[in-house]
């Protein structure tokens, strides 16, 4: 009748059917078309035998049609030009919004297409996103070898049931809290991964830090600057030397027994 498609007939921020804008129809046909296009199943027609039915219980403006051509002529031409100066005065149908009407298994719901989707954040964190969104089949995310698969189902049909489960006022409403939970489950597995790499970085650089701090210590050694003035390093050089008499160790054996142990320390590092 308006030569649109039905998408286009349909606001998208409000979801109310703006087809009253593209034609001007009596108050029956009106009534008929709304009735049709309610947003609830239950409270359409039917039938087309319903319609058909309503159609013939009124038959009054087919009769005057036939006994006054002329002057319905000129009615119509006049409500014509009415219609082009004023705008309408019929009662816009309710707003298309059957969000929160019945189970997340009730297939009797038409989920708009809008909402329909990918969710990243009932993926990033099931476990989490299923409370404000009152999918409770997402508890499953909480039990061990199963939480992994849950969280792929949740990304496929999480959109759906949260629609279902939960009465939002548009859909652009929903549309926002779906994109916060996408936003935080980006930051917190993204601070996660972060944190990761700089551990594995830090774990990985740990043994050439060692390894450079004792070649350090062994230059050090070499050249003579560090003398036998601790009571440890003496106590090494007697453990290591008990045949030796001497209480009072020589450089050459201090170098000795600490190169030997660094040696050791490097050995288990690596």
């Amino acid at each position: 009748m308006t030569g649109k498609q039905p998408q286009d007939l349909l606001d998208q921020n409000t979801l109310h059917w703006t087809w009253h804008r593209e034609l001007i129809l009596s108050p029956l046909l009106t009534k008929i078309l709304n009735q049709m296009l309610h947003r609830q199943p239950s409270q359409r027609f039917k039938s087309a035998d319903e319609i058909s039915q309503l159609l013939q219980s009124n038959p009054t403006k087919r009769t005057y049609a036939a006994n006054k051509p002329t002057q319905l002529l000129q009615s119509n031409l006049s409500n014509r030009t009415y219609a082009a100066t004023k705008p309408t005065e019929f009662k816009a149908p309710a707003p298309v919004n059957n969000s929160g009407q019945g189970g997340i298994f009730d297939h009797s719901i038409q989920v708009p297409d809008e909402i329909k989707g990918w969710n990243w954040g009932a993926f990033l964190l099931p476990s989490l996103w299923l409370f404000p969104n009152r999918v409770w089949i997402g508890l499953l995310a909480w039990t061990p070898y199963v939480g992994w698969i849950m969280s792929f189902v949740l990304g496929v049909k999480g959109n759906e049931w949260a629609w279902k489960s939960r009465k939002w006022s548009s859909g652009s409403a929903f549309k926002a809290h779906q994109r916060a939970w996408t936003i935080w489950g980006l930051i917190i597995h993204g601070s996660f991964l972060t944190l990761f790499l700089l551990v594995v970085f830090f774990v990985a650089s740990v043994p050439e830090l060692r390894k450079a701090f004792i070649e350090g210590v062994k230059t050090e050694l070499t050249r003579g600057e560090l003398a036998p003035n601790s009571s440890s390093q003496k106590k090494r050089i007697k453990s290591a030397h008990p045949s030796q008499s001497s209480p009072t160790p020589t450089k050459d054996q201090v170098l000795k027994v600490e190169i030997d142990q660094l040696e050791t320390l490097t050995d288990l590092t690596d």
